[in-house]
Order: structure tokens, then C-alpha cells, then sequence
């Protein structure tokens, strides 16, 4: 429901037995692909505007999205104070909560951080998924939190030398961008909870033109208050794709491709998207592939491996 991969929770999955898609894979080729740009996106357009604005307008940008999508799909308008209440946590934690604190976070800190620290969602979504459900997870999916957290653990607490400082991981970003991280993972669990109810694509819409509304007055102050002419449209243009492809189409698209491809197997493609994040950063924005970042990707990537295992 936002710039990673979601965790829908249908009634009767897919796990992937079945044969190869390939549509399903494509789609979720692409969506892995736009999802792993998403902190470099973030990081060019703060450099222009506010971290904290760029988050902002991240949510309210995806109004007009979802307010077509709404329309163009007739889908019905949720009749109970409960459902809305639950629309609201999805909202606030999924859909205003983790981009603006990623955002925020992002301008702060490293696209290569950002990026690797986003790839610990799986396990943080599993600990709030046992605390919500009061159910013990097996003895490898332990193992896997705690080899990946050692790996969040050493990107974020060793700094790298010979840098330039504005060009270095900050301490406060990457904890900004954890924080991030935890509200998705809470967005993750309710969504998956409520779309047993209203369908998953109907969760993520609602839930966004939520978001939008709650928000848009706050985007409207602080857009008087800038000087509009002085942003790039190559920053305008990041934000856009923020707003419609990563936290709109994309999740339409996944969620397509679970349904075809099966969920075990197009989860799978989660574990590409960090490394197309340090690729894309080495790239384009010039960052070093060190030694310490290595050891964290691999020890993270491993941990989420490790959690898929079943008991």
C-alpha cells in the first residue's frame, strides 16, 4: 500500500502451485522495478522541496488517481462506522504515516539506507501480524527477524567514513525511515484484515482517498507558502510518480499478480527490489557500494528469506 510490496490475506490463496504466468510475471517485474526507485525518486525530489512536503504531497497527489479509479469501477461506498473506522487506520498508518515518514526520513539519510531498511517491512509486518493475532510465530521465522534486524542494526548504526557529510547516512534519517517502515507494516496487517471484507483493490482505494482528504488541507497551507515556480518539473514529475505508480497502479498490478501467479511465487519477487535500489543509487546518484552496506543487504535479505520458511 505503499512504495513496498503488500501482503493481502484472501480467503483462499494461490500459493504458486500452479504453472508459470506470464503476465503475472511481467507485471510484477514492473512493479518491483518502480517500487525500487521509488527512494532515489524521493531523494531527488527533496533536494528541491522539504522531505516533509514531498511526503505530503506524495498522499494528496494520489486524490485524482483514486478519485477516476473510484468512479471509472463503481465500487460500493462502505456503510458502517466500522468499516470506515478500519479504512482510517489503513489510511493513516499505509497512506499518510509511512510516505511521510519515509519521505521525510529519505531526505535525511541515503537512498541505499532507505532502501535496505525498507526490505525489513516482511519481518516488522510479521511482528505486528503476531501481536495483532496474539500468535507465536515458528522457531525459523524468529531466527530470520532477528538475522535481519542485525542487519538494520549494522546499516544503521555504522556511519560511513570519507564522505562527504552531505552525502553520508544520518542516524535521525534512517531512524525516521524505520519508524516509516513500523506504520506501513501496521497499515499492512488492518488492510489484509479488512480486505477479507471489501476486496483488497477496494481497501487501497478507499483507504487513499481517506488519506488524501485528511491531509489535503495541511498541503494547501504549506503550498501557499512556497514559491511555486522555483520547483523543477523534473521534481514535480518524481512526485507524480510517487503518488500514481507507487502508491496507486503498482498496487493494482501486484495485486493482480498474485491473484494469477500465485502468492508464494510473486512474493518472491520482493527480494530483487533492494538490489535494484543499490544498483540504481550506485548509478545515478553516485553512492558507494561499501563493505558494511554489503554485509547488511546480505544479512537482511537473508532474515526475510529465512522468515518465509513455514513451520
Amino acid at each position: 500500500m505503499t512504495g513496498t510490496a503488500p501482503r493481502p490475506a484472501p480467503a483462499a490463496p494461490d500459493m504458486g502451485e500452479g504453472g508459470w504466468h506470464w503476465g503475472a510475471a511481467a507485471a510484477a517485474t514492473f512493479c518491483i522495478c518502480v517500487w525500487g526507485a521509488v527512494p532515489l525518486v524521493t531523494k531527488v525530489a527533496a533536494q528541491e522541496m522539504d522531505g516533509l512536503l514531498v511526503g505530503i504531497l506524495r498522499v494528496v497527489f494520489c486524490l485524482p488517481v483514486v478519485a477516476v479509479m473510484l468512479a471509472g469501477r463503481r465500487r460500493p461506498v462502505p456503510r458502517s462506522w466500522p468499516l470506515w473506522r478500519a479504512l482510517t487506520l489503513v489510511g493513516l498508518s499505509s497512506f499518510i504515516g509511512f510516505p511521510v515518514l519515509f519521505s521525510l526520513g529519505q531526505s535525511m539519510t541515503t537512498a541505499s539506507h532507505g532502501g535496505l531498511i525498507l526490505a525489513s517491512a516482511p519481518i516488522l509486518t510479521g511482528i505486528v501480524a503476531a501481536l495483532w493475532h496474539r500468535k507465536l510465530p515458528g522457531l525459523a521465522w524468529v531466527a530470520g527477524a532477528i538475522l535481519g534486524f542485525a542487519g538494520v542494526a549494522t546499516l544503521i548504526l555504522i556511519r560511513a567514513e570519507g564522505m562527504p557529510t552531505d552525502a553520508r547516512p544520518s542516524l535521525v534519517g534512517d531512524l525516521i525511515v524505520l519508524a516509516g517502515v513500523l506504520s506501513v507494516a501496521v497499515g499492512y496487517v488492518s488492510g489484509a484484515q479488512l480486505s477479507k471484507t471489501l476486496g483488497p483493490a477496494t481497501v487501497t482505494f478507499w483507504a487513499n482517498l481517506v488519506a488524501s482528504l485528511l491531509i489535503l488541507p495541511w498541503a494547501i497551507w504549506w503550498l501557499a507558502a512556497i514559491d511555486l515556480g522555483a520547483v523543477s518539473w523534473d521534481t514535480w514529475t518524481g512526485i507524480v510518480y510517487l503518488a500514481a505508480f507507487a502508491q496507486v497502479i503498482n498496487f493494482v498490478l501486484w495485486y493482480w499478480a498474485m491473484e494469477k501467479g500465485g502468492i508464494a511465487r510473486i512474493a518472491a519477487f520482493q527480494f530483487v527490489q533492494p538490489v535494484i535500489t543499490l544498483i540504481l543509487a550506485v548509478i545515478f546518484l553516485g553512492e558507494l557500494m561499501t563493505l558494511p552496506l554489503l554485509a547488511s543487504a546480505a544479512l537482511i535479505l537473508a532474515g526475510v528469506g529465512l522468515c518465509q520458511f513455514k513451520r
